[in-house]
């Protein structure tokens, strides 16, 4: 999951325009603001390409945070999934609602810094 977060934020970062060298480069006119990531995320299953959950990122006090929202086609029999493979204060803790990114700093066209959990 960690994966799909961040191939799109890295997505979301490189929709800037790009000036190849020797390109002569026009007056730089009004622009519009730079895509941000923060908004509802469907994330996609590495090998199956399946969307598996819906992710809420937000930026707070200038920093991105973000969490599960919502599981899609979770296990019917497992109502209440927790992160077995997660390390540390993470570890059993509800996948609904759990932190997946926290304190990404933005770094002018990038966000960088902070932690991305793959749960």
């Amino acid at each position: 999951m960690r994966s799909s977060v961040f191939v799109c934020l890295c997505v979301s970062m490189l929709l800037s325009p790009v000036c190849t060298p020797g390109q002569r480069q026009e007056p730089a006119a009004p622009t519009a603001p730079q895509p941000s990531p923060v908004g509802l995320w469907k994330t996609l299953d590495d090998a199956t390409g399946k969307a598996t959950s819906v992710v809420s990122i937000w930026e707070e006090n200038g920093k991105m945070y973000g969490r599960i929202e919502k599981l899609i086609n979770s296990d019917p029999k497992d109502p209440d999934p927790r992160c077995d493979r997660c390390e540390g204060a993470l570890k059993g803790k509800p996948l609904i609602g759990l932190r997946i990114l926290w304190d990404l700093r933005n770094e002018g066209d990038a966000w960088s810094g902070g932690k991305i959990l793959d749960p």
